[in-house]
């Protein structure tokens, strides 16, 4: 419940760009459709990936370091981040 809360607040303002916060960092987000998006986001310390509609925030599940290349050079985009952690997951 509480990271839901925190995350509901960070994501609730339609958060655009890489923002981060002192124990909330919003990772990478996409749009899905106009009211659904997943996003990477760090809660002290720890990453998830997580859905967002209009009237729901579900943490998917925690990604391990491994899972997630932060590096900006990186030129892979996030559907292909996203299909090779699910990938992983089979």
């Amino acid at each position: 419940m509480f990271l839901t809360y925190y995350a509901t607040r960070a994501l609730s303002k339609g958060v655009k760009k890489i923002n981060s916060g002192k124990n909330i960092k919003i990772i990478e987000q996409i749009s899905l459709s106009q009211n659904s998006s997943i996003a990477i986001v760090e809660i002290c310390n720890k990453k998830y990936l997580i859905g967002v509609s209009e009237k729901n925030i579900e943490i998917m599940r925690e990604l391990e370091e491994d899972e997630i290349n932060l590096e900006m050079e990186n030129t892979t985009s996030f559907s292909e981040v996203l299909k090779e952690v699910i990938k992983k997951k089979k």
